[in-house]
C-alpha cells in the first residue's frame, strides 16, 4: 500500500488554546498534551508573558487574536498585537464592535499592528451583543475570560449562529473547569466571582488534523491514529460518520482509530455549518466518489484564512469536478467521470486547510504541485513528514 501511518497526532489546537486562556486565571492548572501547531505556540507565548509584556504576536491566527484581545481587555493599559495584514483586515470590524462594549478601544496603527486601550472590561450597559454571524469565537472569547468577575455577566449572541458546535464545546470546557453558566437559546448568563478549578488537564488529539490523515488513507492505504479519543468534545469528530456514510471502513476503539482504503467511495449530503474546517478535505475526497455530493452551511467560508470556497473550486475543477447551486441554498459537486491527471500548480494562499486538501488530491493520483505548503504548520506541524508534498 502506498500510505501507511501508525502513530499519535498532536493535541487539539482548539482545546489547547482555550485551556491556555483559562489557565491564565489560575496558575495551578497544568495542561498536558503534545502541542504541534504554530497557533498553540503563539498562544502559549502570549499567556506566558501576560504580566510582563505590552506587545504580542498573533501571526496569522484568528483564534489567538480574538482570545488574546479579550484577555488583555480584562487588564488596564495599552497593548499592541502584531499579525498579518490579512488577519487584521478580516477580523477588525467585529473585534472592534465586541471590545467597544467592554470599554476597550481597538485601532490599527499600521496594517499589521492593532493597539488596544483597555480599561478592564468596563461594560457599557446591562449586557453585551456579541456578533456570531461569521464566527462563534467572539462569544467563545467572552466565555473563556469571564472568570473572577465582580458582577454577573449577560450577553446575547446576535446574528446567525455559525459554528455553534464550537461554542458548545467551549461551554463544556468551562463547565469542566467549574464555571456556572446558564444558556437559553442565544442568551448567556455567567455568575460573578468564579475561579477555574485547579489540577491537570489532558488535551485530546486534534481531530481536524486526524481527518486529513484519515482521508489520505481512504485513497492511498491505511492509517492507525493511536491517541484518537473514544469520545470527543471537538465538533470535527463528526468526520467519522461522514466517512462511514461514504463507504469507508472505519474502526474506533479505546486503542484509537483505524481507517482503510475504500475502492468505491459514495457521495454524501452534508451540512457543515458546525464543522466548516472539514470542507476542504471533504470536497476533494468527494471528487473520487462514484456519485455527487451536496454541501450546505458554507456561507462563512469566505471569512477563513482564505476564500476557501473559491480556492476549493479551483482545486476540484482542476481534477475535472463540476459545481452547481448557490452558497446560500447549497452546492452540488459532480465528480469527474474520468479524473484529469495532467500536472497543475496550486497556490495554497497561506491556508493550512488547503494544503491538506491538495495532499488528498495527490493521494488520489492527482499531479498537483503545491506552493506555500509550509503554512500547514499553523495547525499541523509534521504533516509534511506524514505526506511529503
Amino acid at each position: 500500500m502506498g500510505f501507511n501511518f501508525v502513530g499519535a497526532l498532536g493535541s487539539s489546537k482548539s482545546l489547547y488554546n482555550r485551556a491556555l486562556v483559562i489557565s491564565s486565571y489560575n496558575d495551578q492548572i497544568k495542561i498536558h498534551g503534545q502541542p504541534q501547531s504554530d497557533d498553540i505556540g503563539l498562544m502559549s507565548g502570549a499567556i506566558e508573558k501576560l504580566a510582563t509584556s505590552r506587545e504580542f504576536n498573533c501571526g496569522a491566527a484568528g483564534t489567538v487574536l480574538r482570545f488574546l484581545s479579550l484577555r488583555l481587555a480584562r487588564k488596564k493599559g495599552i497593548f499592541k498585537l502584531k499579525g498579518t495584514e490579512r488577519l487584521m483586515g478580516r477580523l477588525l470590524p467585529q473585534l472592534q464592535q465586541t471590545l467597544s462594549q467592554l470599554g476597550t478601544e481597538a485601532r490599527l496603527i499600521d496594517k499589521e499592528t492593532l493597539e488596544l486601550d483597555c480599561d478592564g472590561w468596563r461594560l457599557r450597559g446591562d449586557g453585551l451583543w456579541i456578533p456570531s454571524g461569521e464566527s462563534s469565537q467572539f462569544a467563545t472569547a467572552i466565555l473563556l475570560n469571564a472568570w473572577d468577575m465582580d458582577a454577573p455577566l449577560h450577553f446575547v449572541r446576535s446574528g446567525a449562529l455559525v459554528s455553534d458546535a464550537y461554542f458548545q464545546m467551549t461551554l463544556d470546557l468551562v463547565r469542566n473547569f467549574g464555571m456556572v453558566v446558564d444558556v437559553y437559546e442565544n442568551e448567556v448568563s455567567i455568575l460573578a466571582n468564579q475561579t477555574p478549578i485547579s489540577g491537570p488537564y489532558e488535551v485530546e488529539c486534534d481531530v481536524s488534523s486526524a481527518f486529513a490523515v484519515a482521508a489520505l488513507a481512504c485513497l492511498a492505504g491505511q492509517c492507525e491514529i493511536t491517541n484518537f479519543p473514544e469520545s470527543s468534545l471537538q465538533p470535527d469528530s463528526i468526520f467519522i460518520t461522514h466517512l462511514i456514510r461514504m463507504g469507508v471502513e472505519v474502526k474506533q476503539s479505546s486503542k484509537g482509530l483505524k481507517v482503510s482504503k475504500c475502492d468505491s467511495l459514495r457521495g454524501i449530503d452534508v451540512n457543515l455549518i458546525n464543522s466548516p474546517d472539514l470542507f476542504p478535505v471533504l470536497a476533494v475526497l468527494s471528487c473520487f466518489a462514484c456519485s455527487e455530493s451536496n454541501f450546505k452551511g458554507l456561507t462563512h467560508l469566505v471569512h477563513k484564512e482564505s476564500n476557501r470556497l473559491e480556492k476549493l473550486k479551483e482545486l476540484t475543477q482542476a481534477l475535472g469536478a463540476k459545481w452547481t447551486g448557490t452558497v446560500e441554498e447549497g452546492l452540488t459537486l459532480q465528480p469527474p467521470q474520468e479524473l484529469q491527471f495532467q500536472q497543475f500548480d496550486f497556490n495554497a494562499d497561506e491556508d493550512h486547510r488547503l494544503v491538506m486538501a491538495a495532499a488528498v488530491a495527490q493521494a488520489g493520483g492527482a499531479r498537483v504541485q503545491v506552493t506555500g505548503s509550509n503554512c500547514v504548520s499553523k495547525s499541523f506541524k509534521g504533516f509534511e513528514e506524514i505526506w511529503p508534498l
